[in-house]
C-alpha cells in the first residue's frame, strides 16, 4: 500500500487535474488530512478544495524559475518532509514539469534521502503519441530518484481506443518500457462531459455533484432538468466506475477502503483538504 501518490504526464489534455480530484476525494473518504500540492502553469485544484491545495504557478519563464537555487528550493524541497511524513500525499504535475522535478530529485539525491515504496506513481495516458512517450520517458526516468515506487499507467480512451497507436514507433517504446519496468496497466472510465464543465467552472466537486439533485443544477446554473439529471447520472457512474477500477491502488496503510460517493455514507460537509 502506498501513501503518496504523483499524477504526471508531460502531454497536456489527458485528465491529470480531473483524476487528482477525485484521488484527493478518494482518499480523504479513507483518511484526513490529506495534503494537495498542485505544480502548473494553470492551477485548477484550488477551484475545488481552496486554500488547502498547496499551489506553486509556474510563470512564462518557468525555465528561469527553475535554474534559480532559492525558487528550487521553494518549490522542492518542502517534497521531502512530505514524502516522508505519515500524511498521505497527493502530487499533481501540470504539463512539462516531470523533467524539472527529475532534475531537482537527482540533485537532491531522492533515492537515498526517501522510501520510495511508499510512492505510487498515476499515469494517464490518451490515443495520442505525444502522451504514450511522455509516458514512457517518465517510467523509465523514475526509476533513478524513486526506484521503488509503483507505476501504474491509467489508459483513458476518451480519444480512441489507446491501443490504435500499436505499430507506431512510440506505442512499441512505451510498451517495452511498461514490460521492462513492471508498470501496470488500468484501464479508467471516459467522463461524459454533459453539463459538467459547468459545474466544475463553479466550483462543484464530484462528491457535490454526486449527491445533488437535479433541481440543485438547474438552480445553480439555468440548465434544464434533464442536462441536470444527465449530468448527475454521468459523474455518478464515472465516479463508480472510478472507484472500482483504483480500490486496490488508492488504499493508504491502516486505513478503511473508501465506500465510494453515495449519500448514504457521504458527509454533510465534507472537511476540506489541507
Amino acid at each position: 500500500m502506498h501513501s503518496k501518490f504523483i499524477i504526471t504526464n508531460d502531454k497536456g489534455g489527458v485528465g491529470k487535474s480531473t483524476l487528482a480530484q477525485f484521488v484527493i476525494l478518494h482518499l480523504s473518504r479513507q483518511v484526513r488530512p490529506v495534503r494537495a500540492v498542485e505544480y502548473d502553469r494553470q492551477p485548477k485544484l484550488r477551484r475545488f478544495f481552496g486554500d488547502g491545495v498547496i499551489t506553486h504557478s509556474i510563470g512564462p519563464e518557468w525555465e528561469r524559475q527553475f535554474a534559480d537555487s532559492a525558487t528550487l528550493a521553494t518549490f522542492w524541497d518542502p517534497l521531502v518532509k512530505w514524502f516522508q511524513v505519515e500524511r498521505p500525499l497527493v502530487v499533481d504535475f501540470g504539463a512539462q514539469v516531470w523533467d524539472y522535478f527529475r532534475a531537482w530529485g537527482e540533485s537532491a539525491m531522492l533515492a537515498d534521502i526517501v522510501d520510495s515504496r511508499r510512492v505510487c506513481l498515476l499515469i494517464p495516458v490518451t490515443a495520442d503519441a505525444e502522451a504514450v512517450s511522455a509516458a514512457r520517458r517518465i517510467i523509465e526516468t523514475s526509476a533513478a530518484i524513486l526506484p521503488h515506487a509503483r507505476r501504474v499507467v491509467l489508459f483513458c480512451d476518451k480519444d480512441g481506443e489507446v491501443e490504435m497507436l500499436k505499430g507506431l514507433p512510440e506505442y512499441d517504446a512505451f510498451r517495452a518500457a511498461l514490460a521492462r519496468y513492471g508498470a501496470e496497466v488500468r484501464r479508467i472510465p471516459v467522463l461524459a462531459r454533459e453539463g459538467y464543465p459547468m459545474l466544475a467552472g463553479r466550483g462543484w466537486r464530484f462528491d457535490k455533484i454526486y449527491t445533488a439533485k437535479p433541481i440543485d443544477v438547474v438552480r445553480a446554473t439555468g440548465a434544464s432538468l434533464m442536462v441536470g439529471g444527465r449530468t448527475i447520472t454521468a459523474v455518478r457512474g464515472w465516479v463508480d466506475a472510478m472507484t472500482d477500477a483504483l480500490k486496490d491502488v488508492l488504499v493508504v496503510p491502516g486505513a478503511q477502503p473508501a465506500a465510494g460517493f453515495s449519500p448514504a455514507v457521504q458527509p454533510k460537509q465534507p472537511e476540506r483538504v489541507s
